[in-house]
């Protein structure tokens, strides 16, 4: 009669056997149950491996991975809706697609009132993920409202900027419901039914704490829907605009979202004109004392270039729809070339 393994060995290696087994099955179902991806490390984990880095850190040299237009499907399933809100000199943008929302940027919590009555005409109930584009509370303030009011999934900030350089009362409110900030970097993609949205700058950041680093640390998004472009730039200035052109990206777009609410200090004659919107999005003030100081003057920047201009400021809120081929709006353009 053939004699099994165990009745064969001693003691000892009996237990070592049942050792290996032991781990062998732990070690089995750990790894069918769950793979570990690049999603599960942690924000402390992604802040230590980055303080290996220099100080600056630049990616432009990466090939995008954002579809030239021309390359893209544009038959989809359903309609894209953007609402632009009127939260003063700040950037709201409420995103719909397929049943499912978004917000890129919230504008001033003062503003909570006008956002809220937005989400309600828009008919939602909860949010697939918001994106804060950069920490000035021109851009956070509203998320909190949104943070505290309703169900959401994720909260995206820049990636390359530390833990304790994004809004702190967002992050407050965040982290009071159980979460944290989720960092996005260049080249990643989000999606919005249909639509995607992909992260294409910043390239470098910028460390200091001074107001013009803090606008060029700021996320550059495009989003596309079929063949339509709309492209979001936080607060991006000259530098952050010049690093993207350094990148080689595709920005070409049919929106721009004209960056850092249409100042003097955020026309880049060259970034403008390889955007070459069809349509600009300008979230400034209407003519005041401050906007005579600063040099407010988009109308004539995009104008001249040839853009059909709107502007929350005098307009109020204002929507654009997306059927992936055609783009329509619920009011005419303030200037029309």
């Amino acid at each position: 009669m053939r004699k099994g393994l165990y009745n064969l060995a001693d003691k000892q290696t009996k237990r070592l056997i049942s050792l290996f087994i032991a781990f062998a099955i732990t070690f089995v179902t750990a790894f069918s149950s769950e793979v570990i991806s690049a999603e599960d490390v942690t924000d402390v984990e992604k802040i230590i491996l980055a303080e290996d880095e220099p100080e600056m850190r630049d990616t432009s040299s990466q090939n995008s991975k954002i579809p030239d237009s021309s390359s893209c499907n544009t038959k989809v399933t359903d309609k894209l809706t953007i609402n632009f809100g009127k939260v003063g000199i700040g950037d709201c943008a409420i995103l719909e697609c397929g049943g499912e929302a978004a917000v890129i940027d919230g504008g001033f919590y003062r503003y909570r009132k006008q956002i809220k009555n937005t989400i309600d005409m828009m008919g939602i109930k909860e949010f697939k993920f918001l994106i804060n584009t950069h920490a000035h509370e021109d851009h956070a303030g509203g998320l909190r409202y949104i943070v505290k009011n309703y169900e959401y999934g994720d909260v995206y900030v820049n990636g390359l900027v530390p833990d304790d350089r994004h809004n702190k009362k967002l992050a407050r409110a965040v982290n009071r419901k159980g979460g944290t900030f989720k960092p996005l970097y260049k080249d990643d993609v989000l999606t919005l039914g249909s639509a995607t949205l992909t992260v294409i700058g910043p390239t470098v950041y910028y460390p200091k704490r001074n107001h013009d680093d803090v606008n060029n640390n700021s996320l550059i998004i495009m989003v596309q829907h079929g063949s339509k472009r709309i492209l979001f730039t936080g607060d991006a200035l000259v530098q952050e605009q010049n690093d993207i052109l350094n990148s080689k990206v595709e920005i070409g777009c049919d929106v721009l979202k004209v960056p850092h609410h249409g100042f003097k200090n955020a026309s880049n004659d060259a970034f403008i004109a390889a955007a070459s919107p069809t349509y600009s999005i300008c979230t400034g003030p209407k003519f005041t004392k401050l906007v005579k100081v600063v040099n407010w003057q988009p109308f004539a920047v995009m104008s001249n270039k040839g853009a059909k201009v709107y502007s929350t400021g005098y307009q109020g809120i204002i929507t654009m729809t997306s059927d992936g081929e055609n783009i329509e709006w619920d009011k005419e353009p303030v200037v029309q070339n």
